[in-house]
């Protein structure tokens, strides 16, 4: 299943929920408007900043996503699981876009 949501106060971006196995989902939060990565790389589509929710044993949550998509990806993430569910929070690196939602 996938889900596409517009994020309401900016039409470039976009969040999309995919279960990509039985125990995993991905979040990836769509920013268009990215034009260039890590200085020196241009980007003519933009780019996607993915978080991972993976369920066993334990719940795992692999990186959050950029602080400009505050107002949607967490009710995103809750429609997937109450977050005081999750026993691990893990950031791949400190890069904003990895980490931007995590307070």
């Amino acid at each position: 299943m996938t889900l596409d949501a517009a994020v309401s106060s900016h039409p470039r971006l976009s969040l999309q929920c995919e279960a990509i196995a039985a125990d995993t989902t991905t979040i990836r939060s769509l920013d268009w408007d990215r034009s260039r990565f890590d200085i020196e790389f241009g980007l003519r589509n933009g780019t996607t900043y993915n978080s991972f929710l993976v369920r066993g044993e334990r719940t795992a949550l692999i990186d959050t996503s950029h602080l400009k998509f505050e107002d949607t990806w967490l009710p995103l993430l809750q429609e997937q699981i109450d977050p005081k569910d999750i026993d691990h929070l893990i950031v791949s690196h400190t890069e904003p876009d990895h980490s931007g939602l995590i307070g």
